[in-house]
């Protein structure tokens, strides 16, 4: 009975020292809107890139495939039919493939 006693007032207590560092936090965020515990500036990860696209053409389709993005583009003229292999873990592009539309067959 004294171990459950003793469990109790031991939660009781974490209870208040919670509730007493969350009035804290409170009051430090109104107070100063700027606030961070911690000194990250923001999200970690990946450089975002910047995917250059002529005039005209747009992202026609894409897909992932392990560490690689592949961006088909499409547009009214030649130069929009190609697809760009992007590496997703940089942003870095790494190829472009261009195809020509083939010619329709005569009768």
């Amino acid at each position: 009975m004294q171990a459950i006693k003793a469990v109790v007032i031991g939660l009781g207590v974490l209870i208040v020292i919670s509730f007493g560092l969350l009035v804290y936090g409170f009051y430090t965020k109104l107070t100063d809107p700027d606030f961070r515990v911690t000194t990250a500036d923001g999200p970690s990860g990946p450089p975002e890139a910047q995917i250059d696209v002529p005039e005209g053409c747009g992202v026609f389709e894409m897909a992932a495939e392990e560490d690689r993005l592949f961006l088909r583009l499409d547009g009214p003229h030649e130069g929009c039919r190609r697809i760009l292999v992007i590496d997703a873990d940089s942003g870095r592009h790494l190829r472009t493939v261009t195809w020509e539309r083939a010619a329709p067959e005569q009768p």
